[in-house]
């Protein structure tokens, strides 16, 4: 093997009283040494790199104050925020938490016909030198279909998150 082949997903959110933002990056690479046989050569080097980000707003729960200043009481209600798409957040106890997301997009723009996703993850809430944090672990299945000129691509990546 060449390189190091890795994959990447990582998940950043930040909010403001009911609006939020959020930025969803995946990355995967691969490389394979070449090998001869019959006098011949072959390789692959794959690089796929795929960024989703939007706006969102909480239809219903705690707004963003509301939760840090109670962080450590478990909420009276469930969360759940609005974008293309849609993300609720369910709470057990005072730390443990299921969260559910979906989205499409795409709508054509740069010649990306669709993008679709799925999440499913269990959290916990925590605090990271002092400051309320989360840690998050689940599945995510992911869609892109591409029709430019030169390039044609239906990728679905799904795994570990």
């Amino acid at each position: 093997m060449r390189n190091f082949s890795m994959a990447f997903n990582g998940h950043f959110e930040a909010h403001y009283e009911r609006l939020g933002f959020y930025l969803d990056g995946n990355y995967f690479g691969m490389d394979f040494k070449p090998f001869k046989d019959q006098g011949y050569s072959k390789d692959l080097s794959t690089r796929l790199g795929i960024m989703e980000y939007g706006a969102t707003y909480r239809l219903f729960g705690p707004s963003a104050s509301e939760r840090v200043a109670h962080w450590d009481i478990k909420s009276s209600s469930n969360i759940l925020d609005i974008y293309v798409g849609g993300r609720i957040m369910i709470a057990f106890t005072l730390k443990w938490y299921a969260s559910l997301d979906g989205s499409v997009g795409g709508f054509s723009v740069d010649n990306v016909s669709f993008t679709g996703s799925a999440l499913g993850m269990v959290g916990y809430r925590t605090r990271l030198f002092g400051v309320p944090a989360s840690v998050e672990a689940g599945y995510k299945a992911l869609s892109v279909k591409v029709d430019k000129p030169i390039l044609t691509a239906d990728i679905i990546m799904h795994g570990p998150s």
